[in-house]
């Protein structure tokens, strides 16, 4: 999750080092979009609020899929909140090919 800013408040809920798996709960302050990079898959889950994708307006208790290699921008309207998921970054560590699913090579 990139781009955090004074219109957004963010709470870190864990964070997992072995793979780097974390959540965090996103309140949107003001109308502001959210990006997520291209380094990891990540899943946002809207509890209240409307948010924007792909130019689409969904309510609260939606879900959006930001996969591995894509850049994506979620925008929140004032007082939306999301927890956000971020699942392994896709690094070699030891030989060991850490992503979420297996990468062709």
């Amino acid at each position: 999750m990139e781009s955090v800013s004074p219109q957004f408040s963010v709470k870190n809920l864990g964070s997992f080092t072995e793979q780097d798996v974390n959540f965090s709960m996103v309140r949107f302050d003001a109308d502001a979009a959210l990006e997520f990079g291209k380094e990891r898959t990540q899943l946002l889950f809207t509890l209240d609020g409307d948010i924007e994708a792909d130019g689409e307006t969904y309510p609260a208790q939606t879900a959006v899929w930001s996969s591995f290699g894509e850049a994506d921008r979620i925008t929140g309207r004032t007082g939306a909140t999301a927890v956000v998921f971020g699942f392994p970054k896709d690094e070699t560590t030891e030989g060991v090919r850490c992503a979420p699913y297996p990468v062709p090579a």
